[in-house]
């Protein structure tokens, strides 16, 4: 069994000046803000990247499951959707499909104003629905695996979940003692939402019976950012306090860490098709980097990026993206 706890001190970094992976770089006019692939099989080519006044929905495509590409990878502009406040989280619904008739997108984007809003389209026109209900920003949001609900976690110390078939009613509202960082499902059980806060405990709720599960805790804080593991559902990564954490729920006990101030992380992802890899983007020297869990003390750095926010992965490949101001910056992840 991989240790229930890791934790990787986010400064001892092997960087050598220079990026050890040339990247695949797509260039763009104005600042990107957020992007998210879907998570979806499905959908898995859509990448959705926020600019300061719109949401521009594309298709990237690699040459390796499309070997009539004339390059590496393809990038081909679909729809996209104006947007009146900084867009903060992208959220992509399972019901997104565009390989089969008939074809629809849908995804929701929280922005600064406090408001959640959920857009449908049949790629040529499309509908909108602005979602009220947090009082302060919200952090995160995010749909279950099967579409039925979805959550979102605030500064206003609530996780809220919403019935989609519904209008997006309310369902449930759990009240935290810290504002919400993160909200994740397990990608196995649809009820069950993981709720991070930023004084670093995560806790797990039952969605229909509205009860905590059970919950982690970090020994260093602020909890900055929380990823749940695609392909195992028993793992669980955070960054808090500049340190990175790794649980294994079935054996969450906690061990010592050493809190950093020299390197605060930004955004953690597991790989999706390996629990045993981790991404994850640091700050202030924007140190993107790949962990192990079998070896989490000696990390591969990737890459040292100015101006860089945002990290996703693609569903299926290996392939991991970041924005650095106007451009996006995707990285293959295989042979590290």
């Amino acid at each position: 069994m991989a240790p229930s706890f890791v934790s990787d001190k986010m400064h001892e970094l092997s960087i050598s000046g220079k990026n050890q992976t040339p990247p695949i770089v797509l260039k763009f006019k104005d600042r990107i803000d957020a992007l998210a692939f879907s998570p979806h099989l499905l959908s898995r080519d859509l990448l959705g990247v926020a600019f300061p006044s719109k949401i521009v929905i594309g298709s990237v495509r690699f040459q390796d499951e499309y070997d009539d590409l004339p390059g590496e990878v393809e990038y081909l502009k679909i729809q996209e959707f104006s947007v009146s406040s900084r867009v903060h989280a992208i959220s992509w619904s399972p019901e997104t499909n565009l390989k089969i008739a008939p074809k629809k997108l849908l995804f929701a984007y929280s922005t600064s104003d406090s408001k959640i809003t959920v857009v449908s389209s049949n790629v040529t026109t499309f509908s909108s629905q602005v979602l009220q209900g947090h009082t302060s920003y919200v952090n995160d949001i995010a749909f279950n695996p099967i579409g039925n609900f979805l959550a979102s976690g605030s500064d206003d110390l609530t996780c809220q979940v919403r019935l989609t078939d519904k209008e997006y009613e309310i369902m449930s509202k759990f009240y935290l003692k810290a504002p919400v960082v993160a909200v994740k499902w397990h990608h196995e059980d649809p009820v069950k939402v993981l709720v991070a806060q930023k004084d670093g405990i995560i806790t797990f709720f039952n969605v229909t019976t509205k009860t905590a599960i059970m919950s982690l805790r970090s020994s260093a804080s602020p909890m900055i950012t929380v990823d749940w593991s695609p392909s195992n559902s028993q793992f669980v990564a955070a960054i808090a306090g500049g340190q990175l954490f790794v649980w294994n729920v079935t054996n969450p006990s906690m061990a010592h860490t050493e809190r950093t101030n020299s390197n605060v992380g930004l955004n953690v992802k597991f790989f999706p098709l390996n629990e045993q890899k981790i991404v994850s983007l640091g700050a202030p020297e924007n140190v993107l980097k790949v962990s192990y869990l079998h070896n989490p003390n000696n990390p591969v750095s990737l890459a040292t990026l100015e101006l860089a926010t945002g990290l996703t992965i693609h569903q299926q490949l290996p392939y991991a993206c970041t924005a650095v101001y106007s451009s996006i910056h995707i990285y293959r992840l295989t042979g590290l």
